[in-house]
């Protein structure tokens, strides 16, 4: 990945806040952070994020972190954060996609905290699309937008809004024996259950490392099997919303993809072959 110019400031930033606010630095070395972040891994026990999105308030990120027992903060600020590394593994993709049971009861699990934060889908988005400087763009993706909301009055999705984590990928679930760990929180917040169940289907046929994108191949098998998993069955009404959620996680991926495109900052993320993938699944 790269990064910007002012990697070594934050660097050395982070080196000073931790030796302020907690201890002396010993050991210092950059982890996966990511696409928006700036992670360190600080003496072997500590981990400490600094936030690069500039679209998200981390304040309900670190509220959540605060509420799981997981998570133990030793230091927060507007633009940093560290906490105590858990002890746990990444699972390669395969792997990951076989466990999407255990995952998916966690996220139940996660689904059932109270706390409130500005709708994703009906105010974070729209503030997103508001966002694009390319009008033409602007325009279709407005366009979209209200095709997806069409299809969401037809459904009765009172009682559906939970706290979702919204960005569940194999790199964001961590494993340690029969249980899962849920870190980076920074999408978090109230949407549609649907949306985070659409979401996982989605990933399910994405290879990061590739970056190769298979949407056509989503079947209503996985759908209804995502779906058992959550409901303990697979009623045709939840079906039907999973996959409106599926149409919601293109939308959103693409909106954000767009905007990544219109920062100053040279990624090695293919953020526009990633945006057009997703567009090209939405009618």
């Amino acid at each position: 990945m790269k990064y910007s110019n002012n990697y070594k400031l934050r660097n050395n930033k982070v080196i000073e806040l931790f030796e302020k606010n907690i201890s002396i630095v010993k050991t210092i070395k950059n982890l996966n952070g990511g696409l928006s972040n700036d992670l360190f891994l600080i003496n072997d026990i500590y981990v400490w994020r600094v936030f690069k999105n500039s679209l998200i308030d981390h304040k309900y990120e670190t509220i959540i972190m605060e509420k799981l027992d997981y998570f133990f903060i030793f230091y927060k600020d507007q633009m940093n954060i560290c906490y105590k590394f858990i002890d746990g593994h990444q699972k390669e993709i395969d792997s990951y996609n076989r466990s999407l049971e255990t995952v998916i009861k966690e996220i139940k699990n996660i689904h059932k905290i109270e706390l409130k934060t500005p709708h994703i889908w009906h105010i974070l988005i729209p503030k997103w699309i508001e966002m694009i400087a390319d009008k033409p763009l602007k325009k279709l993706l407005t366009s979209k937008y209200n095709i997806i909301n069409k299809k969401l009055n037809t459904l009765n999705v009172l009682g559906d809004n939970v706290f979702c984590h919204n960005d569940i990928i194999a790199g964001n679930v961590l494993f340690n024996e029969n249980k899962c760990f849920i870190i980076d929180w920074e999408f978090s917040g109230i949407n549609y259950y649907f949306f985070e169940l659409g979401n996982i289907v989605c990933e399910y046929y994405i290879n990061y490392e590739t970056e190769e994108y298979n949407f056509d191949a989503i079947s209503t098998d996985l759908i209804k099997k995502v779906v058992k998993y959550y409901n303990n069955n697979d009623d045709e009404l939840s079906t039907e919303k999973v996959k409106v959620g599926i149409d919601m996680s293109h939308f959103t991926w693409a909106l954000y993809s767009f905007l990544m495109l219109e920062q100053p900052i040279d990624y090695e993320f293919n953020y526009s072959e990633f945006a057009q993938s997703r567009m090209n699944q939405l009618e």
